[in-house]
């Protein structure tokens, strides 16, 4: 099902979407790190596991697509939402399906139209963006992100997980392995140089999680988390 995504949202459309490529606010334009393909409604349930999603928790998806993660988010557990994203079409049509979907939980999404590599630190430790805008800090940050999208916002989103208390999620990629294929020598570097501590649990559905910062794998698995 993923690979039929893909094959429809960019390999069929590479002629139509290199006409975008100079464009700033285009999914395939300038400021994009990573085409727009949405994922299986079949994964879905499987992120929700992996990060163990509870209403209590605040979901941030950078490169939100059509916001069907955070649509579900909101709609089945009642979780504050938080999406991203460059292309402003695709921001469109992720507001209209929530105001379909959502009839009585729109209110629990947000929905931001803002290039990724521009972003502050405290909008991921605190919620907070340059302009004043604030939101609740996230406890669940998503990035189905390409393999070159992981490794642009690898070390942003390294420092804010030092400072922060959320987990992240990753989708068919993981910031340990994740190669910028964009780049020529590539293949040769540390992928985890920054030493990415990362739960495979639901690789079988190509799911993966880095848990909160000071919180080992094993006891994320365990779900034996500390205090906090």
């Amino acid at each position: 099902e993923q690979r039929q995504l893909i094959l429809e949202h960019v390999v069929q459309r590479q002629e139509e979407l290199a006409k975008h490529a100079q464009e700033d606010w285009h999914s395939s334009g300038c400021k994009s790190i990573s085409p727009y393909c949405p994922t299986t409604s079949k994964r879905i349930p499987h992120i929700f596991r992996a990060c163990r999603l509870r209403s209590t928790d605040v979901v941030y998806d950078l490169g939100c697509g059509d916001g069907r993660i955070l649509h579900m988010a909101a709609a089945e557990l009642g979780c504050r939402c938080v999406g991203v994203e460059v292309d402003p079409t695709c921001l469109e049509l992720a507001k209209q399906q929530a105001r379909t979907a959502l009839p009585n939980r729109e209110h629990l999404c947000s929905w931001l139209l803002i290039d990724l590599l521009q972003l502050p630190t405290s909008f991921l430790t605190k919620g907070i963006l340059e302009d004043g805008r604030a939101f609740p800090a996230p406890t669940v940050v998503v990035c189905y992100l390409t393999g070159h999208g992981l490794v642009q916002v690898a070390e942003y989103l390294h420092r804010a997980w030092q400072q922060g208390h959320f987990c992240i999620v990753t989708c068919h990629e993981s910031l340990d392995t994740a190669i910028d294929s964009e780049a020529p020598l590539a293949i040769f570097d540390d992928t985890n140089r920054l030493r990415w501590p990362v739960s495979r649990k639901h690789a079988a559905w190509g799911v993966y999680v880095v848990p909160p910062f000071g919180t080992s794998v094993s006891d994320w698995e365990a779900d034996q988390l500390p205090s906090v």
